[in-house]
């Protein structure tokens, strides 16, 4: 089934409200969390849907090849396919704000493409199926610069890249959501914050610049939850990757490294920008990977195991969670990211826990209701931070080996709008306390424990570091600085 248009316009706005023990869904009492709006055209829209699932035959030769995940020359199990794309239109927007009070919020609009990226805006391959007793997707590949595809292990570890197979464990069914081949090549380039209730409103030639280069995905879900059959686990990878670009940025040879940016304009990036100028700081050409095992969803549940956290909409597991980013650290000019740019340094960071916690409630700050979080993390021994310089990316700075637990409370996300404030500016505060070590203590079994680390510059160790405790008050307030 196909479906095509040249323009098509969507109005979709939610409120995300919560209640801890509703009766028969009741609406009474509710507490809001977060406003979120999808609304706008779409240019040159496709979605085709097809049938077929999980491809489990080879384009190309066993065992080093790819696998034919779309079922274009071999067989593959009964499922779904969804394949979409699509540029964004003038009027686009996406929304964010308060979901109750003064229902203040920021919008995302003129959206426009990256540099001359080729192809649509948005595109991405969608899989829905079933897949049980020891059987599923192969994997998915981070690093060894595949532009395209799914790699199986062998051409992926020959390739230098780092191969994370998924499976079903024997006697168990799980439904699987697989994205394949995903990408975003436009950002915002400007921002919008009203307060509806007493019509304040104003524009900014600022964006944040969220691109995605290469998106790939294994969701495995089950009807199953921390304590019995009330719940849902998943197991999920999910890759962003910006190909080729680490490996060339590490090589040994400069003429590679001064390369390794030019496919820029289909890579990722995560930056903050002032659009008139076109001038963006953060990070440039990353890739991000998050890979969780044994991740239970619970809604309203106090967690027995840490009875100081908040009841709300928590994450959990006991088995792995792993959030790992890199790219340079920079800035540049948005007409060319892989130019004249500045380049502070190639940044690697990677948290591996055995322990991971996060929810989000109701809260309240200055008189408004908010969205409030509290976390935890026990890093088990293979999380690490490395810096290098651009030039020298062998004389790496690393905080290696680092054990040891993390955690927020009290955590708060406030906007506001320009009169609600003094200097006649909006505002979007997060604040939060960071808790470090034994000080990270949400009333479970022994605290927390003490952070340890190894300090290193390129391949010489420098010895052991250890943080015993402490509590770090954050209040970060971003502006867009006045004209």
């Amino acid at each position: 089934m196909l479906l095509e248009a040249d323009h098509t316009y969507t109005a979709l706005e939610f409120d995300l409200m919560y209640k801890a023990a509703p009766t028969n869904f009741d609406r009474t009492d509710r507490q809001p969390l977060l406003y979120g709006a999808w609304l706008g055209g779409l240019k040159d829209a496709r979605v085709r849907v097809s049938a077929g699932g999980v491809g489990y035959g080879y384009d190309g030769t066993a065992p080093n090849g790819n696998w034919d995940y779309a079922g274009s020359n071999t067989p593959r199990s009964e499922g779904l396919m969804i394949q979409s794309q699509w540029d964004y239109d003038t009027d686009f927007q996406l929304r964010l704000g308060h979901a109750d009070g003064d229902r203040t919020r920021m919008e995302l609009v003129n959206w426009r493409r990256l540099g001359n990226s080729p192809g649509p805006m948005f595109a991405v391959d969608a899989i829905l199926d079933v897949v049980q007793n020891n059987t599923g997707p192969a994997g998915l590949c981070f690093g060894g610069g595949f532009t395209s595809g799914q790699p199986d292990s062998g051409l992926c570890t020959s390739a230098g890249g780092g191969f994370h197979p998924t499976r079903v464990a024997p006697g168990e069914s799980a439904f699987a959501v697989l994205l394949r081949n995903g990408h975003l090549h436009a950002y915002s380039e400007q921002l919008t914050v009203t307060n509806p209730t007493s019509g304040w409103s104003d524009s900014y030639d600022w964006g944040v610049v969220l691109t995605l280069g290469k998106l790939d995905a294994d969701i495995l879900a089950y009807p199953q939850g921390p304590t019995g059959n009330v719940g849902l686990r998943a197991d999920a990878t999910v890759m962003v990757q910006s190909p080729g670009f680490w490996d060339a940025a590490n090589s040994a040879d400069p003429l590679v490294r001064a390369a390794a940016a030019n496919n820029w304009q289909t890579h990722s990036h995560f930056l903050f920008a002032n659009t008139s100028s076109e001038v963006a700081v953060g990070l440039m050409n990353n890739d991000l990977l998050w890979k969780a095992r044994d991740l239970y969803l619970t809604l309203g549940e106090t967690d027995t195991a840490f009875p100081d956290l908040a009841s709300g909409i928590m994450l959990r597991t006991d088995t792995l969670s792993h959030y790992q980013v890199r790219g340079l650290l920079g800035a540049g000019n948005l007409s060319d990211l892989g130019g004249s740019t500045a380049k502070v340094a190639l940044w690697d960071f990677n948290l591996s826990a055995d322990q991971f916690r996060f929810v989000l409630y109701p809260a309240t700050a200055d008189g408004l209701a908010t969205l409030g979080f509290d976390g935890y993390m026990n890093l088990d021994g293979n999380a690490y931070l490395s810096l290098a310089e651009v030039s020298s990316p062998q004389s790496a700075f690393r905080l290696s080996n680092v054990s040891g637990s993390i955690g927020w409370r009290n955590g708060n996300v406030v906007l506001k709008s320009g009169d609600q404030n003094s200097d006649g500016l909006p505002s979007l505060t997060i604040e939060n306390e960071l808790l470090l070590g034994q000080s990270a203590d949400f009333g479970q079994s022994g605290g927390g424990n003490p952070l340890v680390g190894q300090v290193g510059f390129g391949d010489q160790q420098y010895g052991r570091i250890a943080l015993p405790g402490g509590t770090w008050h954050s209040e970060i307030i971003a502006k867009v600085p006045p004209p």
